[in-house]
Parts: C-alpha cells; sequence; structure tokens
C-alpha cells in the first residue's frame, strides 16, 4: 500500500486502520482454528536451482498455547456465526458440509477482506485498491461484482477447493465460563424523571435507551415502564419509557347518577362521555362502563355510560 495510506494517522486509527497482508490473517484465524497453536508462515511454495532441482524451503517453527484450548474454542464459536446464513460471511460458505469461522473486513473505503478456515485450512481474500490510492471501493463495478463484494465468491471458490481436498472437522465446544453471562440487578427506575433513570441506571453500569413514550396519566417526563427489569446481563442496555401523559384510568361510577357519572368521567381527564337512552330517565342510576372501571385508557377514549 501507498504510504499516504499507511502513514495516515486519523480519528478512527482506534479502530485499526492500518493494511494487515493476507498471510497475516490467514495465519491469525488458522492460529484460532487450530486450538490455539501458531505457525511461522511461509510464502514460498517451490525453489527450483539453476540445474533443475528442488531446493529445501524454510522450516515453519509452531508454538502451541499461544492462545489457550478454551479462549480458542470460544472465539471459533462465535466467529461460527459470521459463516451461517445471515451472517456477514455467509455468501463466501461454500456450504458443502465442511464448518466454518470467518470474518469480513473492511479497510476504511480503499480495501476489503474475507477471511474464513476449517479446522484444516485457512483462506483468506483482499480486495482493493492495489496501488494504495484513497478511491472509493465500494459503488464501483468490477465485472459483474462490485468491487466491494468480490471477495465473496473468490473466497468461497478459494476455500471450497480446500475443503475439498483436506476436508474439516466441527469445532470444539465453547468454554461455558467464557459465554456465561453475569447478571446483575437492575435498579427499579419506574416513577422517576428520564433524566433521574438514566443517571441511576449508568451509575450501575448499564446502557440506556429511551423508548417511545407509552399511555400513562403521569407527567410526560416520568418513567412508566422499563425493560429489562429485576436482572440483567452486566453492561445491557435498558429501555425505560415515559409517559405521554395521555393516559387515564377509568373511576369507578356504578350507582352514581348520570350527572354525577359525567362530572367524575371528565375529572378524570375523559373528554367524552356518551350515555345509553335509558341514562335520560327520571331517577337512572349507572350500572357499567365501556370500558369498564379501573381499565386503562387514553383521555381521547369515549367513554359509554349504561343506566338503569
Amino acid at each position: 500500500s501507498g504510504e499516504k495510506v499507511t502513514e495516515e494517522n486519523v480519528p478512527y486509527d482506534v479502530l485499526g486502520p492500518k493494511n494487515i497482508s493476507p498471510i497475516a490473517m490467514a495465519n491469525a484465524y488458522a492460529t484460532v482454528a487450530s486450538g490455539g497453536t501458531y505457525c511461522t508462515p511461509r510464502a514460498i511454495d517451490k525453489v527450483i536451482d539453476p540445474e533443475g532441482k528442488e531446493r529445501p524451503l524454510p522450516k515453519a517453527s509452531c508454538t502451541e498455547g499461544v492462545l489457550s484450548k478454551e479462549v480458542a474454542a470460544t472465539a471459533a464459536y462465535a466467529l461460527q456465526g459470521v459463516m451461517a446464513g445471515g451472517g456477514t460471511g455467509a455468501r463466501a460458505n461454500p456450504f458443502d458440509g465442511t464448518p466454518l469461522i470467518g470474518k469480513t473486513g473492511t479497510h476504511d473505503l480503499w480495501s476489503t477482506m474475507m477471511i474464513e478456515s476449517s479446522t484444516k485450512v485457512a483462506t483468506a481474500v483482499w480486495a482493493g485498491r492495489s496501488n494504495g490510492n484513497h478511491d472509493n471501493v465500494f459503488n464501483v463495478w468490477t465485472g459483474s461484482h462490485l468491487l466491494n463484494e468480490v471477495r465473496y465468491p473468490l473466497a468461497r471458490a478459494a476455500q471450497h477447493a480446500a475443503n475439498q481436498a483436506y476436508g474439516g472437522d466441527r469445532f470444539p465446544e465453547p468454554d461455558g465460563n467464557l459465554i456465561r453471562q453475569i447478571r446483575v440487578d437492575v435498579p427499579d427506575v419506574v416513577g422517576q424523571t428520564v433524566e433521574e433513570a438514566t443517571a441511576n441506571l449508568e451509575r450501575a453500569g448499564f446502557q440506556v435507551s429511551v423508548g417511545a413514550p407509552v399511555d400513562s396519566e403521569e407527567a410526560t417526563n416520568i418513567v412508566v415502564e422499563q425493560s429489562p427489569s429485576g436482572q440483567a446481563a452486566a453492561g445491557a442496555t435498558i429501555t425505560i419509557s415515559p409517559s405521554n401523559g395521555k393516559g387515564a384510568t377509568v373511576p369507578d361510577v356504578t350507582g352514581q347518577s348520570p350527572t354525577e357519572a359525567n362530572a367524575a368521567l371528565v375529572a378524570a381527564g375523559f373528554t367524552t362521555v356518551e350515555r345509553e337512552g335509558s341514562c335520560n330517565a327520571e331517577g337512572a342510576t349507572v350500572t357499567a362502563t365501556s370500558p369498564a372501571a379501573n381499565s386503562a385508557a387514553t383521555k381521547a377514549t369515549p367513554i359509554r355510560v349504561s343506566c338503569k
């Protein structure tokens, strides 16, 4: 890659903007797929001397335990989801029966990668601007493929060939301790203001999302629902829903006169009260309302009063 690409420093450097060779990436995933054994990569396939004789290749050295078997198995467990149907790497999966792990990657807007591996062979495909310039590889066509998506058919063909030649086994099960969620108590913030609730949840280590307002007779800045409550995974996102101020509870007006019932319903916030004809009779008393007494409704809901 060009000097401008590798030396430029920008705020998203924290995500890793520097180019990495495909052989290094393939080797990293091979380390995971092998259960934690790292072998130094060897780029030379064959050496022929001037007399046409094949010369010995430099030897690769392997180191076991670069990753613990538990960490490697758990990483492989997570990376299998990438290659499954619906995963971001599914288009690079030949689905030939060989279990695979993998991951997509994008170097800013200039190049993309697709790395995948069985328990026997890892492959890596790089597609992008070989001269290291800053031309965007997205929305650029190369033949019948977008440049940023050409990695998928290339990786699929390469891994399929490797699978046919070498096969591959099932990956080990993940370590139970490494995938176990730690659950902690979630503060009950119903009844607090949105600001108070947010501060209390963040202080307890949770993320906060403010959901759409829900029907409630509380003031509009008061939290009336939260999800989840009780316990949740540490660091989880808790959704809090404030009141929209439009809710109310239908009061129990049975036994009252139609005039008294009307006044009580209006005082509860309901703007429309409808009375059956029987409520016009002299001495009529209310027998029921629809919606029923003590049920929740919006203040705009028409309340129908029945009498005898």
